[in-house]
């Protein structure tokens, strides 16, 4: 049987057909063989065979017991081609993937501008350009948390200044509060990193576009969603911890919100992101209420003061 245990469920119906077939074929000659064996009119022992009978007999059983046969043959052959053609697509799928990794590893690789390299100022390119970048964002993030306590008539002020002694706040508020507080935290991420982007936008725009391109491109695919996780895996796993940072921001901004945070959620990316490059761990893991955090296993108890 070339049918093999990946595609037995995807064919079930025509891998049923098959055996239904043959079955029947095989049923269909022990029935007929009980029935004659014996009758004189078709079996003389010991005597001459009639062999115009036994012309009959022959193609009465080959062109109804071979009819069964037939057609398992037929859904067999039908089978094998249709395997051979997904085995040919995901050829295609897995090469058009790698060949899009390699493209981005190379837009990363051009990727250049001012930022520290070991305590200097100078020129840096690549990932550890990209690292600079999330750093930046969260030196960003860091000065608007002081200017916004500071200036008490912030709308921000109650809810940062409670965040920056008890992360855990929001992460284990329940009711209407959790709710205000929490649509207060995405709506001043999302203006701290809206502003961050615009200034960085000539380099990381590209970027973005192209991640998003290749989680589209696997997204979009005629794959099982179990092969489509295993290449968003080995993509997500091909990232430093600043890259899966900076996604978990952008999927905050007003530019990755709408296309970028759903495929984030949809594959749980961004599952085993480091603690470290959150600013309120654990109450921004519930601005991506769809997502598992490993972090989060380790991190907190729910209902103790443990950390």
């Amino acid at each position: 049987m070339p049918l093999k245990n990946k595609y037995r469920n995807k064919y079930l119906f025509y891998y049923v057909l098959v055996y239904l077939s043959i079955t029947l074929g095989i049923l269909s000659l022990i029935v007929i063989l009980k029935l004659t064996i014996g009758d004189e009119d078709y079996f003389i022992w010991g005597g001459n065979i009639d062999l115009d009978l036994a012309s009959k007999f022959g193609n009465f059983i080959g062109g109804f017991v071979g009819l069964f046969w037939l057609i398992s043959g037929v859904i067999l052959l039908f089978l094998t081609l249709m395997i051979q053609k997904d085995q040919v697509y995901r050829l295609q799928v897995e090469t058009q993937f790698f060949n899009m990794v390699s493209h981005l590893n190379n837009i990363i690789e051009s990727m250049t501008g001012m930022g520290y390299d070991e305590n200097t100022y100078t020129d840096i390119t690549g990932r550890k350009y990209l690292s600079f970048l999330f750093w930046k964002l969260r030196q960003d993030l860091d000065e608007d948390i002081e200017n916004q306590i500071e200036n008490k008539d912030s709308a921000y002020y109650m809810l940062l200044h409670s965040l920056k002694s008890n992360p855990k706040k929001i992460f284990l508020q329940t009711g209407s509060s959790a709710e205000t507080d929490l649509k207060l935290l995405k709506t001043w991420t999302q203006n701290v990193y809206d502003n961050f982007y615009q200034e960085h936008k000539s380099q990381l725009g590209h970027y973005f576009r192209y991640v998003y391109h290749i989680l589209k491109y696997i997204d979009n695919s005629n794959l099982s969603r179990k092969k489509k996780k295993e290449y968003i895996d080995i993509f997500q796993s091909q990232m430093m911890d600043d890259e899966l940072g900076l996604l978990f921001y952008h999927g905050l901004g007003s530019v990755g919100g709408a296309k970028f945070r759903p495929i984030l959620e949809k594959y749980n990316l961004l599952y085993n992101v480091d603690m470290k490059s959150l600013t309120f761990p654990p109450a921004e893991s519930k601005l991506y209420p769809s997502i598992h955090f490993d972090f989060l296993e380790n991190y907190i108890s729910i209902g103790s003061d443990k950390q």
